[in-house]
């Protein structure tokens, strides 16, 4: 099964990759993309993601990649963790939210 992660080159991406990676042969996934359309991001958080990934269960494919198509063509299932904004609307939700006492 491929499971496609948009959003791939987030600072989160080495916790999610470690749960999918620890789960991967019982839910039957062999191939894993993250994609993030932030090359730099993807290079850095990304790599660590595989890596991560390669220690648990180095039988799961893992691929990173900038492209949305190669991601998504023939994925079972996608997962998106974007935030529209990038981290500058990060700093702008988070004040809002600090800003009302939410945080």
């Amino acid at each position: 099964m491929k499971l496609t992660v948009i959003g791939g080159g987030g600072v989160r991406s080495m916790f999610l990759a470690k749960s999918i990676a620890q789960k991967a042969e019982a839910l039957n996934i062999d191939e894993l993309f993250f994609m993030d359309n932030d090359e730099k991001k993807l290079n850095i958080y990304g790599k660590m993601a595989k890596k991560v990934s390669n220690l648990l269960y180095d039988k799961l494919n893992f691929i990173l990649t900038s492209d949305p198509v190669e991601a998504v063509k023939n994925a079972d299932y996608v997962i998106n963790t974007i935030r529209v904004g990038g981290d500058e609307m990060r700093v702008c939700d988070e004040r809002i939210a600090l800003s009302l006492c939410l945080l």
